[in-house]
């Protein structure tokens, strides 16, 4: 089955996937559309609580967490606990040492940039999946009302899938 196109339809968006085996598709496509049937939400798979500071926090607040490896963004929200932005390593180097700014003076909610997408908890969690996918997003912050409840990581959702999976018994879907 080499060169196999499988296009996978979920909700308003359609997965294709191409791959020399076929068996990648067939996979994704049985998960697929388990999650559709069972319409698993992204609060479902969302990691509760990410790293968040307040947008009155330093810059220096967050370089600090910034510098544990497996911190890769801080989300920075406002007292009401809405999301207001992102704050990464290359936010603070743009930002904060090209600028000549001081990162102990420096308050987050100066310097958070937008987040390049969000996703309500409620959004089903396949349609979900298709968008980080098609969009080729990492992580993306999960909101209610605007507030900071969670992040989708796409791999978490992929394992997911995984371990919904059936076994492969070699039959096509």
């Amino acid at each position: 089955m080499a060169g196999s196109r499988v296009v996978v339809p979920t909700g308003d968006v359609e997965i294709i996937l191409e791959d020399d085996a076929g068996t990648a598709a067939q996979r994704v496509k049985r998960a697929v559309s388990t999650y559709t049937s069972r319409v698993d939400l992204v609060r479902d798979a969302m990691l509760a609580d990410p790293l968040a500071f307040g947008d009155d926090r330093s810059a220096r607040d967050a370089g600090e967490a910034l510098a544990r490896p497996e911190v890769r963004a801080v989300f920075v929200c406002d007292p009401s606990g809405r999301l207001v932005g992102v704050v990464t390593r290359k936010t603070l180097v743009r930002e904060v040492v090209a600028a000549g700014l001081d990162p102990g003076a420096t308050k987050l909610g100066q310097i958070a940039e937008p987040p390049n997408a969000t996703l309500e908890s409620t959004m089903p969690l396949a349609d979900a999946f298709a968008y980080v996918e098609e969009e080729d997003f990492e992580r993306v912050p999960v909101v209610e009302d605007g507030r900071l409840v969670g992040v989708l990581a796409r791999v978490v959702v992929q394992r997911r899938l995984a371990e919904d999976d059936p076994p492969d018994d070699g039959a096509l879907v």
